[in-house]
């Protein structure tokens, strides 16, 4: 027996307080005392004694009291923020984290993006910059995309995805080369295009989806807007049209809202676009191939013009090269070509085709007729008549000569003209009634 619970002990814990008890021996009840902790539990009894060790310890006592305060102050802090407002908290965290990792990594891919644009032969997608390649397309005898920058070598054959907009390109093959070398496009062979839509007669509105069809665009099919400043982009690029998709756009271009549509996407550069196809008669051998390009687009820009102030005044007169003076040269030269040296018949369709696009800048503003007037006037256009080759030439000529005797001078007769013919021409401008310059004559060439 412990020498406390004796009677006359000594006790250990003076400070707790004691009550007596059943446990006491039997012997002293008197003077037995239990503390009144042990009736409790275990739990009870274990924080009892931490607690006291803490009344001892003045140390261990501030920083109860403190880590208390701490949690007091904390849990009160937190009881004042509305849930709302520590949702939003959360959420402001949250995107700060996000801004700080996007900041990071977009520096670090713009560093990469500029590392890899050293390299002068190399691209990079500028939506995806780990997307890179040659600046130089390498061709092959299958076609390829041709992604954005990339520099084509001469001689490909190139096509349009029209359900994409995307540009294809391969080597030629053997027989689609011509004697001289020239690469002829021969669409719709490896892949199937999106139809151009169909000629319509009143405003340009978009093709119903049901109405396409695969397949090359064919001269009785109608283009929408969308179309028509496709086949547009198509010229102003250089990249060759079809005979389906130059007769389209010809026919199309009579009506005044795709007339307007074709002049505009044609400008700043009408004139830069004549002299080109003007060069391709006058530099090469005036063939039906050579010149079969530049008829249509002459014929082309003739119908837009014709008849359409909308579309004349859309065009820039300040514009270089002047279209006048390009048309007039041109004119000069295919009617002086010598007989026998090369094909009249080219010439004389050349020829008739600047005359029409001509007449359409001349009854269309006075700007025009002050140009032409500069240049020689009614006596250029009467050594036209003089020399032209064909009935159809010498037919266009005289129309032209009287409209422009009756602008220069309304009281004069245009050399007794005979216009009897000219108001069945209406329906059919620009129009060549030799069959020699009819696309079937030379199906499948191009310039």
């Amino acid at each position: 027996m412990s020498s406390w619970n004796a009677p006359g002990g000594t006790d250990p814990h003076p400070d707790r307080a004691y009550s007596r008890s059943a446990f006491a021996h039997p012997d002293s009840v008197d003077h037995l005392a239990v503390p009144v902790n042990m009736a409790d539990d275990d739990d009870t009894s274990s924080t009892s004694s931490s607690t006291s060790d803490l009344d001892r310890d003045p140390l261990r006592q501030r920083r109860h009291r403190g880590a208390s305060t701490w949690r007091q102050r904390c849990t009160r802090r937190a009881r004042r923020i509305p849930p709302m407002a520590a949702v939003l908290l959360a959420m402001a965290a949250i995107l700060l984290l996000t801004a700080a990792h996007l900041t990071v990594s977009a520096t670090y891919e713009t560093i990469k993006f500029k590392q890899r644009h050293n390299d002068p032969n190399t691209l990079c997608s500028t939506e995806h910059h780990d997307d890179c390649y040659p600046r130089e397309f390498v061709p092959s005898s299958e076609y390829m995309v041709i992604r954005e920058g990339q520099v084509l070598p001469p001689g490909l054959d190139i096509r349009f995805d029209w359900a994409t907009g995307e540009r294809w390109a391969k080597l030629p093959a053997k027989a689609d080369r011509n004697e001289n070398g020239a690469v002829v496009v021969v669409p719709g062979t490896e892949r199937e295009e999106v139809p151009l839509g169909g000629r319509r007669r009143g405003r340009a509105r978009p093709a119903p989806a049901s109405a396409a069809r695969s397949g090359p665009i064919q001269a009785d099919d109608d283009l929408n807007e969308p179309q028509v400043l496709m086949l547009a982009a198509r010229i102003v690029g250089n990249i060759p049209l079809t005979h389906g998709e130059w007769a389209a756009l010809e026919s199309a271009a009579h009506d005044v809202e795709t007339g307007t549509t074709i002049a505009k996407a044609l400008q700043p550069t009408l004139g830069a676009l004549a002299e080109r196809y003007v060069a391709q008669t006058t530099r090469k051998p005036a063939t039906v191939a050579n010149a079969h390009a530049a008829v249509q687009f002459f014929r082309t820009v003739g119908n837009a013009l014709q008849n359409n102030p909308r579309a004349i005044d859309s065009l820039d007169k300040k514009a270089e090269p002047p279209l006048v003076p390009i048309l007039v040269a041109a004119i000069d030269w295919h009617v002086t070509a010598v007989p026998g040296m090369s094909d009249e018949h080219a010439h004389a369709a050349v020829a008739q085709a600047c005359v029409h696009a001509l007449g359409a800048l001349v009854r269309g503003d006075e700007e025009y007729v002050r140009a032409l007037v500069e240049l020689g006037g009614t006596k250029k256009v009467e050594l036209w008549r003089d020399l032209a080759a064909t009935a159809a030439l010498v037919r266009k000529v005289e129309h032209l000569l009287e409209d422009l005797t009756a602008l220069v001078d309304p009281g004069k007769d245009a050399n007794a003209v005979d216009t009897s013919a000219k108001d069945t021409e209406g329906a059919n401008v620009g129009s060549v009634e030799d069959p020699a310059v009819s696309p079937s004559a030379d199906a499948g060439a191009t310039v």
